[in-house]
């Protein structure tokens, strides 16, 4: 690793850790955790969803227009989005055989 050594035996003061490098049970390794006020990623990307831009158009009707678009163009992931968005994602479903089934002489 470039000349950095590691090692679980050294530890200072301010370290919550065991002999071997573990956690203390009741401690973390990000004592002061996340920012007060910091949004996750999805509250975000809702937010800018939402929007709307000078014609009064949300940002998710933008999108879904431009999906649609690229759909009638003949982009067929955008056929399958489209699809999946509208009616689901299709499930694998298993398939059951009434015949047994003979493959050479072995007979299944």
């Amino acid at each position: 690793m470039h000349g950095i050594t590691f090692s679980v035996n050294q530890q200072d003061e301010t370290s919550e850790r065991d002999t071997q490098g573990r956690w203390v049970a009741g401690t973390s390794g990000n004592p002061a955790g996340r920012p007060v006020g910091s949004g996750s990623i999805v509250t975000e990307l809702r937010r800018l969803i939402d929007e709307t831009d000078s014609n009064g158009e949300t940002s998710a009707a933008l999108i879904a227009r431009q999906l649609v678009e690229l759909a009638k163009g003949g982009d067929l992931r955008a056929i399958k989005e489209c699809f999946d968005r509208l009616d689901g994602s299709p499930r694998q479903t298993a398939v059951t055989i009434s015949e047994p089934f003979t493959f050479g002489k072995i007979v299944l």
